[in-house]
């Protein structure tokens, strides 16, 4: 609704002569004609409501989504989010194991890991650069031989410089970052690249085992889970009951 607005000579001040408190408006030019200002106002857009806390964010439609399990989700610091699990499709495209969706839902084809990993990822961290790892129990990755684990750059691709020689001898279930970089990788495996490391090992940003974490006989049962802390210590979850000789039912933590 239009408003017309005259301004009083006496104290250079606007009253409305038609207002309606209901409706935000916004205030588009104002034309001076002798003793009174005109203002023409045009109402602005609804605000898209707050979704309750809870409730289904409509705003977010991936369609129709995966066609299998996603394991896990991580997001970027652009409001993108990465997914990664058993699917080989997304939004009806072909992703093998790994996508990535826009703010609102729709695919991001700028992300576009080609014939992606022959198996299902179980874990994945985010680096700062934007490079992305991957871990589970796959043993290609487009076509490269990475066994159990593998980093791709932004856009997808495998980043080459990330080696692990002969990789992880069974499954990688959890990933954590340092803040140096380092990964710490947990799982289920005995050897990496024919180091042996039992469920429990951390590599050097570059893929190399870290020869000097050394968890000896390290957790008896798989590692499903792992946490830094902010002093900089390692906390796992998992199906052990003890670490190295010492008994330990399920968590445990690890010095650095």
């Amino acid at each position: 609704m239009n408003s017309l607005w005259k301004l009083s000579r006496a104290n250079a001040m606007l009253f409305p002569v038609h207002h309606s408190p209901f409706r935000r408006v916004l205030l588009l030019f104002v034309l001076l004609l002798g003793g009174f200002v005109s203002a023409v106002r045009a109402a602005a857009p609804t605000p898209t409501p707050t979704p309750t806390p809870g409730q289904l964010d409509t705003t977010f439609v991936p369609a129709p989504g995966t066609n299998d399990a996603v394991n896990v989700v991580i997001p970027q610091p652009d409001g993108k989010v990465v997914a990664a699990g058993r699917f080989t499709f997304a939004n009806t495209v072909f992703r093998n194991r790994i996508a990535r969706f826009n703010f609102d839902g729709s695919l991001d084809t700028s992300f576009d890991p080609g014939t992606g990993a022959d198996g299902e990822i179980i874990a994945a961290v985010l680096q700062s650069d934007g490079r992305i790892i991957v871990a589970g129990r796959f043993t290609s990755f487009n076509g490269f031989t990475h066994n159990g684990i593998c980093r791709l750059n932004a856009d997808g691709s495998v980043d080459q410089t990330f080696g692990l020689g002969n990789g992880i001898n069974n499954a990688a279930l959890a990933l954590a970052l340092q803040s140096d970089g380092r990964i710490i990788v947990g799982g289920q495996f005995s050897q990496i690249d024919l180091t042996q490391r039992f469920n429990l090992a951390r590599l050097n940003n570059d893929g190399s085992v870290d020869l000097s974490f050394d968890p000896g006989n390290g957790p008896n049962g798989d590692v499903n889970a792992i946490i830094i802390q902010p002093d900089g210590r390692i906390v796992i979850g998992g199906t052990f009951i003890g670490y190295n000789g010492f008994a330990r039912g399920g968590v445990a933590r690890i010095a650095t």
